[in-house]
């Protein structure tokens, strides 16, 4: 029997008691995608660690959801400058060792 890859909307929202509201504004920020089947709506597994850091930063650190846009696209784009730096530093070290330069 196949592992199920998500839970419905109704489940998590009981399960981390939390208002229904809360996600229907992740959804509207582009911050969460619902799945929706015969009338259910899900959400997928792999996006409960994220939802989980958003509920942390909303309901512990009183974080409003502009603020969590702004904080996940900022920490996006830092993760995605500490992979070009990853990439042009092994490019300079390719570099480094074909020409046989020392490293300063």
């Amino acid at each position: 029997m196949a592992t199920p890859e998500r839970i419905s909307l109704n489940d998590f929202v009981q399960l981390y008691n939390i208002e229904i509201q809360f996600i229907d504004k992740l959804t509207h920020y582009g911050l969460l995608t619902i799945e929706n089947e015969e009338n259910i709506s899900y959400i997928k597994y792999e996006q409960i660690p994220v939802v989980e850091r958003y509920m942390r930063w909303h309901y512990d650190m009183d974080i409003n959801m502009e603020g969590i846009e702004v904080i996940d696209r900022l920490l996006e784009e830092i993760r995605e400058l500490k992979k070009e730096n990853k990439r042009l530093n092994s490019e300079i070290h390719y570099h480094r060792t074909i020409f046989q330069i020392e490293e300063e």
